[in-house]
């Protein structure tokens, strides 16, 4: 096959799964312009399509996906962290550093922390403000964020 040509689909052994992967990777950065010209060009019709696909798709592929994250629970967990830390442009070095930096502790309650731990973050700014556990995540979030309703929730119960 020339690399010049569209891969062609094997089907079969991994070896051959294998292969057609690479020739399909090493055509589309041949011809990456031209796929992301087409795309410029027919913008709102790709996303249509895109937009009719899903929606016909929607049940069997969410049921894929489940099945998925079913069979291969610690790659669907990597690739969840993954997602999260990105929305954060954190890496997941970055992640661990702050954890080791909180001593596996929220910033709240100062409580070992014994699952994942939320990333707690300005919303007007998107500056991170630190790591909390689950409890001290949703009271924050049931505040609103406002130092205000805190202030007026701690001086409730004194």
């Amino acid at each position: 096959m020339r690399i010049d040509e569209p891969p062609k689909v094997f089907k079969g052994s991994e070896e051959l799964r294998h292969r057609n992967r690479i020739a399909s990777k090493k055509y589309h950065q041949l011809h990456a312009d031209v796929s992301a010209a087409y795309y410029q060009k027919h913008k709102v019709k790709t996303a249509e399509y895109n937009r009719q696909h899903y929606q016909a798709n929607k049940v069997p592929k969410l049921a894929q996906a489940k099945a998925w994250a079913k069979a291969n629970p610690e790659k669907y967990k990597r690739n969840m962290r993954r997602s999260v830390l990105s929305k954060y442009g954190l890496t997941f070095e970055e992640f661990e550093a702050k954890v080791q930096e909180q001593n596996n502790c929220c910033a709240i309650c100062k409580n070992e922390f014994t699952s994942t731990p939320h990333i707690d973050h300005d919303h007007e700014t998107g500056t991170i403000r630190g790591l909390l556990c689950g409890s001290c995540n949703r009271g924050l979030g049931s505040m609103r964020d406002s130092p205000e309703l805190l202030e007026l929730a701690a001086q409730y119960i004194r």
